[in-house]
């Protein structure tokens, strides 16, 4: 049951995100074959929506603060993360990024989603 439950939460999100990934403009952000991280990320056609999936792809004994950064957003727009809520400017997502959380595990992946905030 609990499977079930866990494939049909995946599932929803993946409806939520769908036109996102479909639609949206496609970028890679980090290619595995020049670093030991992958990531890339989807813009909706409006600017309004971004989905980013970030990978680690081999654990390391020391691991430092990775920073992420998007592209394609509107750099005079803010931009809130979905999860956590925080606000962060367009142009700082592109220019400066943000820090990825600490993994100390093989393959680790993270999805951010954020949305364009609205006055």
């Amino acid at each position: 049951e609990d499977e079930k439950q866990a494939v049909k939460e995946q599932i929803a999100f993946y409806k939520e995100i769908r036109l996102i990934i479909q639609y949206g403009k496609f970028s890679r952000l980090l290619n595995p074959e020049e670093t030991n991280y992958a990531a890339w990320m989807f813009v909706s056609e409006d600017q309004q929506d971004v989905v980013a999936f970030s990978f680690k792809i081999l654990s390391e004994a020391q691991p430092a603060y990775h920073v992420l950064k998007l592209t394609g957003l509107m750099p005079n727009k803010d931009y809130q993360n979905v999860e956590t809520g925080q606000i962060i400017g367009g142009d700082e997502l592109m220019n400066t990024g943000f820090y990825e959380e600490v993994s100390f595990e093989d393959f680790a992946s993270k999805i951010y989603r954020f949305k364009m905030v609205t006055d």
